[in-house]
C-alpha cells in the first residue's frame, strides 16, 4: 500500500479551502492538489487544522505538509515548497465609515493593521513596511473584529478570503478589497531539509505539471 501524506489546510479559508455542507474538505485550491496528487500517484489525506496550528503540526510531524501555504523569503528558511499552483495577493480591509484620524491614507500616525499571527502578512509587513503597525491577531475573523472594535486601522488579509469573509460574516461593514499590497503565490509546503517532505513535493510537482494545473508565474 502506497504512503499516504497527510497535508493540514485551514478549515476557515473558503474559498481557498474549507469544509463543505458534509465536513468533507473542499476549496479552490485543495482541489488544484487533489488533481496534481492524482496525476502523479500520490496518495494524500486532508487534515483541517486552523491557521495558527498548522505549524506546530508540521515541526511535530503530526502532517507532512501544507496544502495551502504562501511562498514568502520568511518561510522559505523554514519550509521547502512545490512548484506554485495558484497567484493571489493580499489587500487592506477596512470599514465602511469615515475614517478614524490618523488612519490608512492620513498624515497622522502610521497605519495599523491586524493580521493573523501565523499567516505570512505579519512577518512580510514587519520586513517590508517599518512604518506600518502590525498586530497579530489568531485568524481571519479576529483581523476583523479588531477593526470594529478600533484596535486596528485596517486588516490585512488575502483579498479572496477576506472579500469572501466580510460579504458573508460582516455584509455591508467593511468596503471592498484595497488595491493590492503584496502578491502572493500559494503551494505546498514541508518542513526544509525532510526526506519525507522532499519525496512528498518532488511527486506533486510532476502532478502540478503534468495535469497543467500550476499556475502561470506572472509577468
Amino acid at each position: 500500500m502506497d504512503t499516504v501524506f497527510r497535508l493540514a489546510f485551514d478549515p476557515d479559508f473558503a474559498p481557498l479551502s474549507h469544509l463543505d455542507e458534509h465536513g468533507r474538505p473542499a476549496g479552490r485550491a485543495l482541489e488544484i492538489v487533489r488533481t496534481a496528487a492524482a496525476v502523479s500517484g500520490v496518495a494524500i489525506e486532508f487534515v483541517a487544522v486552523s491557521l495558527g496550528d498548522e505549524a506546530s503540526q508540521l515541526e511535530t510531524g503530526s502532517v507532512d505538509g501544507l496544502a495551502c501555504a504562501a511562498v514568502t523569503p520568511e518561510r522559505a528558511a523554514l519550509y521547502d515548497f512545490s512548484a506554485p499552483y495558484l497567484h493571489t495577493a493580499a489587500s487592506l480591509f477596512r470599514l465602511a465609515e469615515p475614517e478614524r484620524p490618523g488612519g490608512p491614507g492620513t498624515a497622522g500616525r502610521p497605519a495599523t493593521v491586524a493580521t493573523p499571527a501565523g499567516g505570512p502578512l505579519a512577518a512580510a509587513l514587519r520586513a517590508e513596511r517599518p512604518g506600518m503597525g502590525v498586530v497579530p491577531v489568531a485568524g481571519y475573523a479576529e483581523a476583523l473584529e479588531a477593526v470594529i472594535g478600533g484596535a486596528a486601522d485596517a486588516a490585512a488579509l488575502n483579498a479572496e478570503v477576506g472579500g469572501h469573509l466580510t460579504a458573508t460574516r460582516y455584509p455591508g461593514r467593511f468596503l471592498p478589497p484595497g488595491p493590492s499590497i503584496m502578491d502572493l503565490s500559494l503551494a505546498v509546503a514541508a518542513l526544509r531539509g525532510s526526506d519525507r517532505g522532499r519525496a512528498l513535493l518532488g511527486r506533486l510537482d510532476l502532478g502540478l505539471s503534468h495535469s497543467r494545473v500550476a499556475a502561470t508565474p506572472p509577468g
